[in-house]
């Protein structure tokens, strides 16, 4: 571990209380009687190697008031845990100065400065889940200060802490203030969250396949701390955004009380390769790794306003598309030499038609099933480049039916409102009804967005409220977009627990349903994709694709 040895005793000095914005600044917090043990004192120093112009601010009692002021009451800081204490620390310092705040337990491996700058110069950017919208606290960045989301965490923070309750959970000062403002709408542009396993963030994750959240902390002390496993350099290649965050309170005990780093150097563990790897690392990161293409790919896609949905699929990005009521998809890689890209077309009813479009204008010849490697890639520029020629022509394709129709029983259409009754029965005075009703092409995702009321019209018009089901399986089978959904657009009963109709008289009805969407509202007879007939004791249904009829006796 000579290389550990040799460059630790340089790049001690470290100012604390002035932020010169010409530097690369980092800030921590670190408050403790005790001396920093050796291993995080360790990550500290890959900080130093791997980020040119560095400047690292180590926040502590001493010295908070000289960065925010009195921001927070340090008497009431004090009070609550010292990992609750760095979140609103972050929170007011990166909304002041903005910069990267790192949790002490990082090893940084590449410039991140660079590697955030390339995502993002306006969003504060993080490791976390991005499909839940939920980020990790250890990495925060933000190249320029007063981000919102900073400062509506630190406004959150203070009211907090000056009314702090008796009890709380481990998140309460930071998840439970930041999620939510990630999930909302108003604040999408103002973030970028890098999926945390796939760059190698929560490394143990990456490299033991099959970790799952039950056996976290187990697989964390069995990778870095196990005693039979030594590791190879190249396992720097799977650490795609250049820092790798560890879990300080799950370090065992004996590797967090040795404070001489001669003594823990010599630690046959694989952590002390890790961080040897680290201090001695040359490398340049690649500019074609996954997840900064995908930040890359999302961007301008979202400039262009093309609606996509992004996944990771074993080790592979997928961005799925659905246009002019056509799927298909990009199944994209990374390599030594560039950047792979797939076009999938999931379309399989349309698919030799698309392929022979394809293939007249785009030369795409050489299909395996439906799928074709998109050649010559060798950089981000050009794979932007060839999937949107691919989007372009596919938004370009003119079919003979109308557009979406085909999703669609057009007996069941009308007026642009489709109607497809999956149920219907009557026990006692109590009517049981369910089924779908889309009005075509509205955007349906919340309750709120539709309205439904049955209507049982013959010589009287009785109505009796409905209550609508989110079944996303409607979006899937009829919408013909990704931003048009149905998801809220099946009709039931309250509870699916039927409406009394014991006020209606005998005679004979129909049923109409009332759909009320935004500004207009529209009334269509409510029909059957296959015959429907129900009788029981003092009633008789019978309903088809063109009407229904109920006798009440």
């Amino acid at each position: 571990m000579a290389i550990i040895k040799e460059i630790i005793s340089t790049s001690d000095n470290v100012k604390n209380e002035i932020v010169d914005t010409n530097k690369n600044n980092v800030f921590a917090f670190w408050e403790s009687k005790d001396e920093i043990p050796a291993y995080l004192e360790l990550c500290k120093k890959t900080w130093y190697k791997n980020i040119p112009n560095c400047e690292i601010h180590i926040i502590n009692y001493q010295n908070i008031q000289s960065y925010i002021g009195n921001t927070y009451n340090l008497t009431k800081l004090k009070k609550i845990p010292l990992a609750m204490q760095s979140d609103i620390i972050s929170a007011a310092i990166l909304e002041k100065f903005g910069g990267l705040f790192l949790d002490i337990d990082c090893i940084v491996i590449d410039d991140l400065f660079e590697i955030f700058n390339l995502i993002s110069k306006e969003k504060l950017i993080a490791f976390g889940v991005p499909k839940s919208n939920s980020i990790h606290l250890a990495v925060l960045y933000s190249y320029k200060p007063e981000n919102p989301i900073f400062k509506l965490w630190r406004i959150e923070a203070q009211r907090k802490l000056e009314n702090i309750d008796d009890s709380y959970r481990w998140d309460y000062f930071g998840n439970a203030i930041v999620n939510p403002l990630l999930k909302s709408n108003l604040y999408n542009d103002k973030y970028y969250i890098i999926e945390r396993s796939i760059s190698g963030n929560i490394l143990e994750s990456t490299v033991l396949m099959g970790a799952n959240y039950d056996t976290v902390m187990e697989d964390y002390k069995n990778f870095y701390f196990n005693e039979y496993l030594s590791l190879r350099p190249e396992v720097l290649s799977l650490v795609k955004c250049g820092v790798i965050s560890l879990h300080n309170s799950w370090t065992p005990h004996q590797y967090k009380n040795i404070r001489d780093i001669d003594i823990f150097v010599e630690c046959k563990i694989p952590i002390v390769d890790i961080l040897e790897f680290a201090m001695k690392n040359n490398r340049k990161f690649n500019h074609n790794a996954l997840p900064l293409l995908e930040a890359f790919l999302i961007d301008e896609l979202s400039r262009k306003e093309i609606v996509y949905k992004s996944k990771y699929f074993k080790g592979m990005l997928v961005l799925d598309f659905k246009v002019n009521s056509i799927d298909f998809a990009f199944d994209i890689i990374e390599n030594e030499d560039g950047i792979g890209v797939f076009l999938v077309l999931r379309d399989t009813n349309n698919s030799e038609e698309i392929k022979n479009i394809l293939s007249k204008y785009l030369n795409y010849n050489d299909f395996h099933g439906n799928r074709i490697e998109i050649i010559d890639i060798i950089d981000k520029n050009r794979a932007l480049e060839k999937i949107l020629d691919i989007y372009e022509l596919i938004s370009k394709i003119k079919f003979l039916r109308k557009t979406g129709m085909s999703f669609f029983n057009k007996n069941l259409i009308e007026d642009n409102v489709f109607i497809n009754l999956n149920s219907f029965s009557i026990y006692g005075n109590i009517l049981f009804i369910d089924g779908v009703c889309i009005p075509i092409g509205e955007y349906i995702v919340d309750y709120s967005d539709i309205e439904y009321t049955l209507l049982i019209k013959g010589k009287s018009v009785y109505r009796r409220s409905l209550a609508k089901d989110n079944k996303p399986e409607l979006s899937d089978k009829y919408s013909d977009s990704y931003n048009v959904s149905y998801d809220k657009c099946w009709f039931t009963t309250y509870g699916y627990k039927g409406i009394n109709i014991s006020d209606i008289e005998k005679g004979e009805y129909i049923l109409e349903i009332e759909i009320r969407v935004k500004d207009f509202t529209k009334t269509q007879i409510i029909k059957s994709g296959v015959n429907i007939s129900s009788n029981s004791k003092g009633y008789n249904f019978v309903s088809d694709s063109v009407s229904n009829k109920i006798s009440i006796y």
